[in-house]
């Protein structure tokens, strides 16, 4: 009886949440956007109009919905630190989503540690780190073992700040944690797309990872590095598609796997089905026409044509 009363407390708890619920409408002005999140509540969403805000991002441990209207809703911290930052615990309730996110320094444009909040169609470009994700650093794991999802982004040009050693800034750095890590494109970042370490078991699934560049003139760019990676990770690299990382696509403890079908790391590790070739992009050099909602559904199987798939879609440079 006791037990069927907790139940029937939760569920109106959950009730009432949802129907309080409020969307709470922010323009670029006075008001920061971390000044509106401080008075939010649970299940709330902030709607971010068009226009630049400055200032970084916490949710401070809410399960509110942090929207923007797509790549034209910017959001910088300015250059001194991470644009967005998530640790407080959030969950998969905490979601931010159709914002560009740019300026972030030290760990990138997003940096998630010990939470696992919803990150989708967004555009993480033009941010810097030093030795950490230069767009997205991923620590750890919530206290439900969970970690975030980062889903139909864009992951582009975001570079090391400098070139002492021990500084390389990958663009998407994961340590110690298990993201979700799908449906995104990883487009001239001047390091590795993705960095691997430690107690890592992410899911890198049917990513575009194309033209990962050089760091002052030399180069630097590949697709995923996996680095001391532990021998027990279940890391899932799959159907994912590699078109000309500088330096090569996959790399274990510094050596080139020259057939991305041939990794000799960790036995429980899962590479299968990749593939290698050109994602025929529109407009390489324009981000303007980029749009993650493209590809929200897609799914590389098999032998996938990804050119009849992407070369006419909006999601392309």
């Amino acid at each position: 009886m006791k037990r069927l009363k907790l139940i029937i407390y939760v569920i109106f708890a959950m009730a009432f949440a949802k129907a309080n619920a409020a969307t709470i409408e922010v323009g670029p002005g006075n008001n920061t956007i971390q000044s509106v999140i401080e008075a939010a509540q649970d299940g709330d969403v902030i709607q971010l109009q068009r226009g630049k805000y400055k200032g970084y991002i916490s949710p401070k441990g809410k399960a509110i919905t942090i929207r923007g209207v797509g790549k034209n809703t910017i959001v910088t911290s300015g250059g001194v630190i991470p644009t967005i930052i998530i640790n407080d615990g959030e969950k998969s309730d905490t979601i931010i989503e159709d914002l560009r996110i740019s300026g972030g320094f030290r760990a990138g444009g997003i940096l998630v540690e010990n939470a696992s909040p919803i990150i989708r169609r967004c555009w993480i470009i033009n941010n810097r780190a030093l030795g950490s994700g230069s767009g997205v650093t991923v620590f750890g794991e919530d206290d439900e073992g969970n970690s975030a999802t980062f889903v139909n982004n864009i992951i582009a040009l975001n570079k090391t700040r400098s070139a002492r050693p021990g500084n390389q800034s990958y663009a998407f750095s994961v340590v110690n944690s298990n993201p979700n890590i799908m449906n995104n494109t990883f487009y001239r970042n001047d390091q590795a797309a993705v960095y691997l370490t430690g107690s890592s078991d992410p899911v890198i699934q049917n990513n575009i990872i194309a033209y990962q560049t050089r760091f002052r003139g030399r180069k630097k760019g590949r697709g995923i590095e996996v680095y001391n990676l532990s021998t027990s990770s279940t890391a899932d690299i799959s159907n994912n598609l590699f078109f000309r990382n500088d330096t090569g696509d996959i790399a274990m403890d510094g050596n080139l796997v020259r057939d991305i079908e041939d990794f000799s790391g960790p036995t429980a590790v899962t590479v299968t089905s990749n593939f290698k070739g050109n994602p025929v992009f529109i407009k390489r050099k324009n981000l303007r026409n980029l749009s993650p909602r493209a590809a929200e559904d897609a799914s590389f199987v098999g032998n996938f044509n990804f050119g009849a798939t992407f070369g006419d879609t909006p999601i392309q440079f």
